[in-house]
């Protein structure tokens, strides 16, 4: 289990999730109805589709959180298609969306009060929830990489980051 992102490995898991976004859970429908049917990240082990994801990143010997990894596979099976905008983060693209929208806004500031993944084990659940209505928020579509980071890596630096990008646009 790792607790911080291994230099240089952050992309290189983004584009292996990414990959197995694309190449497998978009056409592998009956695995994503069961992943977006979890209730809590936990739901995720028991799908055979999610093993694959987990072996994918382990062969290319990278440290991986299973649980925050079934997080991720989790809201991924929410995602309908990449936001392909070069140089686009969540928070810019959110800010973006949800400038003019005060209950978005309230959405965005219920996100950011998830607490670090690593210190409150309450945490993951409530990050799925807040997770899926971003996605809902974005209709679907969400920058990746970015994406799969932001929520695989959740603490105090994504936080700000991501609160930093939202005001900076909005």
């Amino acid at each position: 289990m790792t607790t911080e992102n291994p230099k240089n490995k952050g992309t290189d898991f983004a584009t292996i999730v990414g990959a197995w976004w694309t190449s497998r859970l978009r056409k592998e429908l009956a695995a994503k109805s069961a992943l977006r049917r979890c209730r809590v990240t936990d739901d995720a082990f028991y799908i055979p589709l999610f093993h694959e994801l987990l072996s994918r990143v382990r062969a290319a010997e990278i440290p991986v959180n299973a649980d925050q990894l079934a997080l991720v596979a989790c809201l991924l099976s929410h995602v309908k298609s990449p936001h392909t905008e070069d140089n686009t983060s969540l928070g810019r693209i959110l800010a973006k969306l949800l400038t003019n929208s005060p209950s978005g806004q309230i959405r965005f500031r219920h996100l950011l009060a998830v607490p670090s993944i690593r210190r409150d084990v309450n945490a993951r659940t409530r990050l799925l929830t807040e997770g899926r209505r971003v996605v809902a928020l974005l209709g679907g579509r969400v920058p990746l990489e970015d994406f799969i980071d932001t929520f695989y890596w959740w603490d105090d630096r994504r936080k700000k980051t991501l609160a930093m990008s939202f005001y900076q646009f909005s």
